[in-house]
């Protein structure tokens, strides 16, 4: 399956970054340090005033010790700018340090010609030893900016492998590699992938500038199938273009504007291992999306052999109802007296209005879960409700006893026709699901901002670790035969409080409960009079 470009080149947001990876070095376009291969003006300065300061502390020791003794405090300076500053500047701060003690301490003063002899053994050791000092800070600073370095672009390549774990997308992905790349070397990148014919687009412009030979280097790479990113560059005048190898092929190019910058050993080696974790992720993401469009056909078919399974019967029995009593009509009508003609007709108008309310409930449902219903809200009193529902059942109560109660005066918000067929729905389970004899009650309270609709009954109630299960579509209780209801009663149900922005649940409690609960607007008391 082709997958199609995601090559943002801006830096994700902070909602995208976890927030415990956020250090001030790796902001976007600092690269991360390395060492120093020159020392700056500020360096050659700081280093002069470091020698001045010790002169003047020298200063002010000379009545109380002893030359050796301030040579101590020059050694001291060297130190500290060979470990602040780099070895040239202490290098020449030994320089500096040997003629202005010279100068200024040495017999005869503010001279460079000393009478005794020493002195000159002193200077020479001085040096050396200071050279020496210098030499071993420097490489000691060195050694802790590489660690330093190192550390950072562990932490960078941290901060990726996070936001690669919980990247959805090829655009969340190429988010996430744009901004570790900016931070790490300050250049843009993109992240190309095939479509369907098998080859790079650049639907991001990213080689709108760049010109033929570039985007045909990032083509090789791909087609390389998994080269080295110095080969893959090899033919590149200036970007780079580390192919993304998967388990079985190629899955792209991240493509790397260059820069002034000339890129180190240990820029590409991190270069890589971004490119390893952006290909992890995109077959991480393939395999993830592969999964999910199984999960989806295995939901539909699912559903499709649960509805052939939950309608073949119940459209196969009344039909053969119809188809017979329709045949002996035809072949035996004038050997059927009147009675027997009568009771056939009776049977094929039965089983066809079973048939046409089966096929309703269907289109309603369907209806309702796709979202093409939507309520017609109006305020409307309570008893009627129930009155109209009682009265629609009553022909199939038989010798159930079946009790509605609500206060006189209640009013509710709701579509009076989709609550009067969830009403008449959860009482025919009511007296589907118990035996002849029992009470059926049904009931609306009103609340503050809500209110119920209950209907329940004392009968065997619902298996246990079953109660949701009931609003499943073609759901059918134990005690129900076959072919004496089409199971899609309280789906609908669950329906109709979806559309009202309700809910709806079932437990057992001496018997099933059935509880509607549905969102209703305060009225003050001048609303409520009108």
């Amino acid at each position: 399956m082709a997958v199609h470009l995601a090559a943002p080149m801006r830096r994700p947001t902070p909602s995208q970054a976890p927030p415990s990876a956020s250090p001030a070095s790796l902001v976007p376009g600092t690269p991360l340090p390395a060492g120093r291969a020159r020392a700056r003006p500020g360096d050659w300065a700081s280093a002069l005033l470091v020698v001045a300061l010790c002169t003047g502390v020298s200063e002010l020791m000379l009545p109380y010790f002893d030359l050796a003794d301030q040579i101590m405090v020059y050694l001291a300076g060297v130190v500290f700018i060979a470990l602040h500053y780099g070895l040239a500047p202490s290098l020449a701060a030994v320089a500096a340090s040997v003629l202005v003690f010279d100068l200024m301490f040495v017999p005869p003063r503010w001279s460079l010609n000393p009478l005794n002899k020493q002195h000159l053994f002193t200077f020479a050791v001085m040096l050396v030893v200071g050279t020496l000092i210098s030499r071993l800070a420097a490489q000691a600073r060195a050694q802790a900016l590489l660690a330093q370095a190192r550390a950072e672009r562990a932490q960078v390549l941290n901060l990726l492998a996070r936001q690669l774990v919980v990247a959805r997308s090829h655009e969340e992905i190429a988010a996430g590699l744009a901004a570790a790349v900016h931070s790490v070397l300050a250049r843009n990148c993109a992240l190309l992938l095939p479509d369907q014919t098998g080859r790079l687009t650049d639907a991001a412009g990213f080689f709108q500038d760049r010109g033929l030979a570039e985007w045909g280097a990032a083509q090789a790479a791909f087609a390389r199938d998994g080269a080295a990113a110095g080969e893959a560059a090899a033919n590149a005048q200036q970007g780079l273009y580390l192919p993304l190898k998967g388990t079985g092929s190629t899955l792209g190019v991240l493509a790397i504007a260059a820069t002034q910058r000339q890129l180190r050993p240990e820029d590409t080696d991190l270069l890589n291992a971004f490119a390893d974790l952006a290909a992890l992720a995109l077959e991480r993401s393939a395999f993830e999306h592969k999964s999910a469009d199984a999960l989806v056909e295995a939901e539909r078919e699912r559903l499709r052999s649960t509805l052939l399974s939950g309608i073949s019967h119940d459209f196969r029995t009344p039909l053969t109802t119809i188809v017979g009593s329709a045949t002996v009509l035809l072949d035996q009508d004038r050997q059927l007296d009147a009675g027997r003609r009568s009771l056939l007709a009776h049977s094929i108008l039965k089983e066809a209005r079973r048939m046409h309310a089966l096929v309703s409930d269907l289109l309603d449902l369907t209806r309702m879960e796709e979202g093409g219903v939507r309520p017609s809200y109006e305020w409307c009193p309570a008893d009627e409700l129930l009155e109209t529902a009682r009265l629609a059942v009553e022909p199939l109560t038989g010798a159930h006893q079946l009790r509605v109660r609500t206060s006189a005066d209640a009013i509710v918000w709701c579509d009076p026709r989709l609550i009067e067929q969830a009403l008449v729905n959860l009482l025919d389970n009511a007296v589907r699901h118990t035996p002849a004899g029992t009470v059926i009650e049904a009931c609306i309270a009103v609340h503050e901002s809500t209110w119920d609709l209950v209907v329940a009954d004392n009968g065997p109630g619902l298996p246990p670790g079953h109660e949701q299960d009931v609003f499943k579509k073609f759901y059918r209780g134990r005690s129900q035969q076959a072919g004496t209801g089409t199971g899609l009663g309280l789906a609908i149900c669950a329906a109709v409080a979806r559309v009202h922005g309700g809910t709806i649940t079932a437990r057992n409690d001496r018997g099933a409960r059935f509880v509607l609960t549905l969102p209703q607007p305060v009225l003050a008391p001048a609303e409520v009079l009108e």
